[in-house]
């Protein structure tokens, strides 16, 4: 996402429905990803820690990097924290907000992937 124009309050909002949702990993990728992966990573540890800390939610920050490049990180080398997703991840989500042109490339770097050439359709 472009985060350049999110207000910090709206970018710890979307990481608190993220973890929610069981969010073991997040890769931030985009402009001024940075804040979105310091918002993940205060929502973790709360107000008040140790009281407040959710679990070792991993988080990394690819502002250096191509689409592709994060891409290949999030479905290649990431691995949720054992202590916080013993059972491992069953899947995963990439999220392109505020550009098509991202949302296609993602598409496409997914279908081309050798991860979902080796899955059968449902």
């Amino acid at each position: 996402m472009d985060a350049r124009a999110v207000a910090h309050e709206e970018l710890e909002a979307f990481a608190s429905i993220l973890l929610e949702l069981g969010c073991a990993y997040l890769c931030a990728w985009g402009p001024d990803c940075e804040r979105v992966h310091d918002a993940m990573d205060n929502c973790v540890v709360g107000d008040s820690p140790p009281k407040s800390y959710k679990g070792c939610v991993m988080t990394t920050c690819h502002q250096e990097e191509t689409l592709e490049e994060a891409l290949e990180f999030f479905l290649c080398c990431t691995e949720p924290d054992l202590t916080f997703a013993p059972d491992g991840c069953k899947s995963a989500i990439a999220i392109a907000i505020g550009s098509t042109d991202w949302e296609k490339a993602i598409q496409q770097y997914l279908e081309s992937h050798t991860i979902r050439k080796s899955a059968k359709p449902r």
